[in-house]
């Protein structure tokens, strides 16, 4: 099994996972509420599995590799989903 195919078909595990650990961490410091934890891991999980589905040639795997362009891409969808630096 592909790891985008166990993404997306252990989704809600995963993003259960994901808030319960999120919220451990955050006990006291967490701005955001569990239903935001939730929709943002959706969001993430979701981008990073499509995203391993896309083809890529080699040098564009390599200038990933060596970039924060995927770093850069998960927080903008993560920022998106929050309505942070969105005008």
């Amino acid at each position: 099994m592909h790891l985008a195919d166990f993404i997306e078909s252990d989704l809600q595990g995963l993003i259960d996972d994901w808030a319960d650990y999120a919220l451990a961490l955050s006990h006291c410091d967490s701005r955001l509420s569990e239903i935001q934890l939730r929709n943002s891991a959706a969001e993430i999980l979701m981008s990073i599995a499509a995203d391993m589905r896309e083809s890529q040639d080699a040098a564009r795997q390599a200038a990933r590799s060596r970039s924060a362009f995927a770093e850069r891409s998960l927080c903008q969808v993560g920022a998106k989903s929050r309505g942070i630096g969105m005008h």
